[in-house]
């Protein structure tokens, strides 16, 4: 029981540490800081429920799934759109309508994926 606790607070110090350099890394206000945070810290996560997916386990409960699949889009969304809005008045990156659409195009993917194995153990 031990090397269990001690392997869940290990993982918690890597997830929120890399999340936690990501954002003190990142030029920018507060939100886009913590939105740094929060896209990094989402990002493990996803890839966790992925590979239990890929795995055929599931390693999550259904409502952290739930949480999982539906805070990464908005998370994603927030992420390109705040920026547009707060630096409105200057010039837009011409590529940021590209990116955005992939970043969204891979959450929605993920959107899917997640949510329709929760329909599938249900």
């Amino acid at each position: 029981m031990t090397l269990r606790k001690t392997s869940g607070a290990l993982c918690a110090l890597f997830i929120l540490s890399y999340g936690a350099l990501n954002a003190w890394g990142t030029w920018g206000d507060i939100v886009e800081k913590m939105l740094a945070f929060f896209t990094i810290t989402s990002i493990f996560f996803v890839i966790i429920a992925l590979f239990g997916i890929f795995r055929g386990q599931l390693n999550l409960k259904e409502i952290e799934l739930k949480i999982i699949a539906c805070s990464f889009p908005v998370i994603t969304l927030l992420e390109h759109v705040y920026p547009l809005i707060k630096y409105s008045d200057q010039k837009k990156d011409p590529d940021w309508l590209f990116s955005l659409g992939m970043d969204f195009s891979i959450s929605v993917l993920v959107f899917y994926i997640l949510w329709s194995n929760l329909k599938k153990c249900q």
